[in-house]
């Protein structure tokens, strides 16, 4: 029942504040199986809530987060 457009704008760059997310159930598999395809990523960060997150840049430099679950729920 998603979905995602993606939109290239050359006039308007990725920068670290902007950026997709994707919530994953187990985020060392997500990082182990990406750098198992050779994508660098970040290191696995643990924000305040418990939250964990990592980072990776797509071909043409959008930043993407790969996360787990906000223990904050919905903030929007």
């Amino acid at each position: 029942g998603a979905m995602v457009h993606i939109i290239e704008n050359p006039d308007a760059p990725s920068a670290p504040s902007h950026h997709t997310a994707f919530e994953v159930d187990n985020i060392e598999a997500a990082r182990d199986a990406l750098a198992a395809k050779g994508i660098e990523t970040t290191d696995i960060q643990t924000r305040n809530d418990g939250q964990q997150a990592f980072y990776l840049n797509d071909l043409d430099g959008n930043r993407i987060e790969i996360c787990t679950k906000s223990g904050f729920g919905v903030l929007v």
